[in-house]
């Protein structure tokens, strides 16, 4: 793999591990210092441009699984409370969210209580609507001179304006 970043000043620092018999490496680093009975291999400072290549071919045989440091414990600098940097309390936004969920319970029933009306509206207007179409049918008073049927109430007729025939007064 290439890499996509030059570097002004590439090198490497290899930690030779505990209980090795066996420790090669190509290129090979001369050991620069010794830290704790281990050494330490550093490698010349290069200069890379991008899209040059760095291999480092190394090997070592262990006879334990010793490492050189022990693992450390995973612990916070600080102790956690309500003032640390970063940390989101419920306690500052619950009244936000309160009063953010109050505005939306209005504004649905607001919205309920208008739809209803409207649909209870048509429902009263679709029931007149009926009542007066089956009035027209109880009626059965017809134009005589275009057959056009007649409303209740109707002396004349509404579509050639002749005077109708046989209506109760």
């Amino acid at each position: 793999m290439g890499s996509f970043i030059r570097s002004k000043k590439f090198s490497i620092r290899v930690l030779e591990p505990l209980d090795v018999v066996a420790f090669s490496m190509q290129p090979n680093y001369a050991s620069t210092q010794q830290l704790n009975d281990l050494n330490v291999y550093d490698s010349d400072v290069v200069k890379l441009e991008a899209g040059d290549e760095y291999a480092l071919d190394l090997r070592y045989e262990k006879t334990t699984l010793a490492l050189v440091s022990v693992p450390q414990q995973i612990q916070p600098a600080d102790p956690l409370n309500e003032n640390t940097p970063g940390r989101v309390s419920l306690n500052n936004f619950l009244p936000y969210l309160i009063g953010g969920f109050g505005i939306l319970f209005i504004l649905v029933g607001v919205v309920y209580y208008w739809r209803v009306g409207r649909t209870s509206n048509k429902r009263n207007r679709r029931r007149r609507i009926l009542s007066t179409e089956e009035d027209e049918f109880k009626t059965g008073a017809y134009c005589a001179n275009c057959g056009a049927r007649a409303k209740p109430g109707d002396r004349f007729c509404r579509t050639c304006g002749a005077k109708l025939r046989n209506q109760e007064e």
